[in-house]
C-alpha cells in the first residue's frame, strides 16, 4: 500500500485514485502515468490492500481489475461501497470485455469498462470524466 502525493503544474491535487491491479508491471505503469498527471495515487495488489486503503484514505475514483484474486473487481467494488458508505466512480479494466461483463458492470453502476492493456490517453480521459462526475454528483 503506497501513496504517491503529487501536484499538477499549478500545484493543485487533481484527485485521489485507488489503483487495484494484480499485475505488478501494469500497476506500476498506471501509478506512474497518473502520478505524472498530478493525481494522488494509492496502489493495491489485492482485495485486502484495497479495502485497507479505502478505510483510511479519501478516494475519488477507483480503477479496478476484473481479474483480481478472490472477489474480483466487481466483488471488490461492492465491498468498497459498503466500507465507504457511498458510491465512488469505478473504472473497471478487463482482459476480455464481453457483452455479459458490460451488462454486469452497468448493473453495478461502473463508470466504464476499459480493455487491458489500457490505452493511456483513453484511460486518462475516462478518469478525468469520472472525477468530474464525482465532483458534480458527490
Amino acid at each position: 500500500m503506497v501513496a504517491n502525493l503529487t501536484r499538477d503544474a499549478h500545484g493543485l491535487r487533481r484527485g485521489s485514485l485507488l489503483i487495484a491491479e494484480q499485475e505488478d508491471s501494469l500497476r506500476d505503469e498506471l501509478d506512474s502515468l497518473f502520478c505524472s498527471e498530478g493525481y494522488e495515487t494509492h496502489v493495491a495488489a489485492d482485495d485486502d490492500e484495497a479495502v485497507e486503503i479505502v478505510r483510511h484514505e479519501t478516494i475519488d475514483v477507483v480503477i479496478l481489475s476484473l481479474e483480481l484474486p478472490r472477489a474480483g473487481g466487481l466483488g471488490l467494488l461492492r465491498t468498497i461501497r459498503v466500507v465507504r458508505g457511498a458510491r465512488v466512480p469505478c473504472v473497471l479494466t478487463a482482459t476480455e470485455v464481453s457483452g455479459r461483463l458490460q451488462v454486469d458492470a452497468l448493473l453495478e453502476d461502473v463508470f466504464t469498462v476499459v480493455p487491458k492493456p489500457p490505452n493511456d490517453s483513453l484511460l486518462k480521459r475516462v478518469v478525468e470524466r469520472a472525477l468530474r462526475r464525482c465532483r458534480l454528483f458527490g
